[in-house]
């Protein structure tokens, strides 16, 4: 393809692009704070439900990039301004994608830890269940119940 004249149209739809990408991540970042904070068991359901609506929005808004990214490259004479400007928001968008990155790293290893402690957890209720089985009173023969007699 050979490349295009600069015109306001490619410039505009990129910095369109960034304000709506700086936007979504600032909606995401609000979002992993809640969930950093600590979730409660009725609102774990609508965290996966817009987990999956981020994960979305992410895809799409990946390949708008792209195409976007691709024109932005074929076209030529685009001033040293419009570049420097556009520059310029792509750095706040990276910087807001590495912040996102580093919530979800942390929302996943506090994810773990909340795993294990409940796994623990988990481990010494069915402990304790079986222990209070050696309460019941029934006729089994097992020596090591309560009622059993000697």
């Amino acid at each position: 393809m050979s490349p295009q004249l600069a015109d306001s149209g490619i410039v505009a739809r990129m910095r369109d692009y960034l304000e709506r990408q700086c936007a979504w991540f600032e909606t995401v970042r609000g979002e992993l704070a809640e969930i950093e904070a600590g979730i409660d068991a009725e609102r774990i359901e609508s965290v996966f439900e817009a987990d999956g609506i981020r994960a979305k929005a992410s895809r799409e808004l990946e390949r708008e990039f792209f195409a976007l990214k691709q024109e932005w490259d074929e076209t030529d004479g685009i001033s040293e301004h419009d570049v420097g400007s556009v520059r310029a928001m792509a750095r706040e968008t990276e910087r807001l994608a590495q912040e996102i990155h580093a919530a979800i790293e942390r929302a996943a290893t506090q994810a773990g830890t909340d795993a294990a402690a409940l796994r623990e957890r988990l481990g010494e209720v069915r402990n304790g269940r079986e222990w209070l089985g050696h309460y019941r009173q029934d006729s089994g023969t097992d020596s090591g119940r309560l009622d059993q007699r000697a």
